[in-house]
């Protein structure tokens, strides 16, 4: 019996990636990735062809995944070559000798792995408001939505692969060509007041740089924001630093750093030509835009207020999820909620149950790591920091681990504020009903001249109510009271 499993093979100018996914959903969750760098667009720059040792070598990687997509039993695979392929003089050969696996392949041209890479960064924004960009090895894409709702799109063959081709380590010559490539393409000044949205491999490795450089709180590309000044400055100290300390920073990977000026450089033209105001870094691009087309065919929907996060965040857990609703419609009518937005107590009340499974002593840290570490999850950081303090809460009180204390000071005051209310409401909660919805519906919260007030049946009175209401409470300075019925 064929699993739910969605496997996408990438077949780029510098490696092969094969991804398969648990199945088609919003939050994608990865179970096998495996990247084999290959380097079909290595030598394209001197004949438009691609070798026959490179060819036969394609062949072995994509033989090889065939077998792990059969093993698996994907029910779902999608295999698409980009810029190399598609730009060769023999890419119709290449195309047969590949199909030998088994596979059937599509070559997507510019406009289409432009307009996958932009249905995947919309998978991973809630909203996007200004231009995306893709670059690889052999192509940089652009995408936009215009005021008429149509999506403008472009390719441009300046991939990092290309670019170090042409230009070696020539960073002005880098910059010249790409600056000409998107003003005759139509894209100077289109981001003026908009940001930009970057993704693909070289200009995550400038993410990367920048959050251990600056000794960032969430160790997670996606969404990783700056200010263009911030962004130029990194740039800058990237372009400064040789190549010898360059390699001595420890979250990119070791084929990477030969062509991270480059990539730096490729970014620093994009922004400048594009007048962008700032930037988002993206973990989602062409692969998760492919892997939307089978929420079309397996007619899944994407619910932009994530009330089913908990079943689409591989928890691992029987009931992930699964009192969510309860919770919150229970909490949402306690007024100390009424400033708080709904979409985040629907997370918090969907993760509540995140780590029931696990030692009862790695509880907390295991929630905490799973919602600030899971590369895939369509949250901006301070959603992702808030959200990991409140489901915390809900395992441990004390908030005294050193990992815990930096992602509090990445919060403001009221931010952090936000996040105790919301753990230690939804921890009540939980210690009322034990997970029960019509437990929960017998009982009743609410605030009363600076005093919560918890109603609930005599039975379900127990010392444990008393010290959540109380911790609850404490957190305005309020007193605590609870009133029973028989």
């Amino acid at each position: 019996m064929l699993s739910r499993h969605v496997s996408i093979i990438d077949i780029g100018s510098n490696s092969i990636r094969l991804v398969i996914y648990e199945e088609a959903s919003i939050v994608p969750s990865v179970i096998y990735n495996e990247k084999v760098k290959v380097g079909l667009g290595k030598n394209l720059h001197i004949n438009n062809y691609i070798e026959k040792d490179l060819i036969e070598k394609a062949y072995q990687v994509i033989k090889r995944f065939t077998v792990i997509i059969k093993t698996m039993k994907c029910k779902f695979i999608y295999a698409v070559a980009t810029a190399a392929i598609r730009n060769s003089n023999n890419s119709n050969a290449i195309l047969k000798k590949l199909k030998e696996t088994g596979l059937k392949i599509k070559i997507l041209s510019g406009n289409e792995e432009a307009l996958y890479s932009y249905y995947g960064m919309q998978l991973g924004f809630t909203k996007i408001n200004g231009i995306i960009g893709d670059i690889g090895g052999g192509s940089l894409e652009l995408a936009l939505k215009t005021k008429e709702k149509n999506i403008k799109v472009s390719s441009i063959s300046t991939g990092i692969l290309v670019l170090s081709n042409e230009f070696s380590d020539n960073l002005d010559k880098i910059y010249k060509s790409i600056q000409k490539g998107l003003i005759q393409n139509g894209w100077e000044n289109q981001a003026k007041a908009k940001s930009f949205y970057a993704t693909g491999g070289g200009w995550r490795s400038i993410a990367r740089a920048g959050i251990e450089i600056y000794n960032y709180p969430i160790p997670i590309i996606h969404q990783y924001y700056l200010k263009i000044k911030t962004l130029k400055n990194l740039i800058s100290l990237i372009i400064e630093t040789s190549e010898k300390d360059l390699a001595l920073l420890k979250s990119i990977p070791k084929d990477r750093i030969p062509f991270l000026k480059i990539s730096a450089k490729s970014l620093e033209a994009v922004v400048d030509t594009i007048g962008a105001k700032d930037i988002y870094f993206s973990s989602y691009g062409l692969r998760e835009g492919l892997l939307s087309k089978f929420f079309i065919n397996e007619k899944y929907k994407l619910n932009s207020t994530f009330s089913n996060i908990g079943f689409y965040f591989n928890s691992q857990t029987d009931r992930a999820g699964s009192n969510n609703k309860s919770l919150t419609n229970w909490a949402k009518k306690f007024s100390i909620t009424e400033n708080i937005d709904l979409k985040l107590l629907n997370i918090v009340a969907s993760l509540s149950n995140i780590s029931e499974k696990e030692h009862p002593e790695f509880k907390a840290q295991n929630a905490f790591f799973k919602i600030t570490r899971k590369t895939l999850l369509p949250f901006d950081h301070v959603t992702r920091a808030k959200v990991a303090i409140a489901t915390y809460l809900i395992y441990n009180k004390n908030l005294r681990s050193t990992k815990v204390k930096k992602i509090i000071k990445f919060l403001s005051d009221a931010e952090f504020e936000e996040s105790l209310i919301l753990g230690n409401l939804i921890r009540l909660g939980i210690t009322i009903s034990g997970g029960a919805t019509n437990l929960l519906k017998q009982s009743k919260i609410d605030i009363l001249d600076d005093t919560i007030i918890l109603e609930i049946p005599n039975f379900l009175l127990n010392k444990n109510i008393n010290l959540r209401l109380s911790d609850l409470a404490r957190i305005k300075s309020y007193q605590s009271k609870i009133i029973t019925s028989h």
